[in-house]
């Protein structure tokens, strides 16, 4: 670990877009979560101070029923 500036780049070839910040917030720390040794592994994206924060000012989805995600 040690942030973008160390560490190993990926790159992922892949495209977030959403009008609701929160949502592209959400679907991105999925993302990360898939790759093994980052500071988000085993934690639930619903538990995050910042997304947490978010739902309470109402700001975006509120649980995983909420959020669709398409594929193409």
């Amino acid at each position: 670990m040690g942030g973008p500036a160390r560490d190993e780049l990926r790159e992922l070839n892949l495209i977030l877009a959403s009008d609701n910040q929160t949502a592209i917030d959400i679907e991105g720390v999925k993302v990360l979560q898939r790759y093994s040794g980052n500071a988000l592994e085993g934690k639930s994206v619903w538990d995050l101070r910042q997304i947490k924060r978010s739902i309470e000012l109402g700001l975006g989805p509120r649980s995983e029923e909420e959020c669709e995600v398409a594929t193409f």
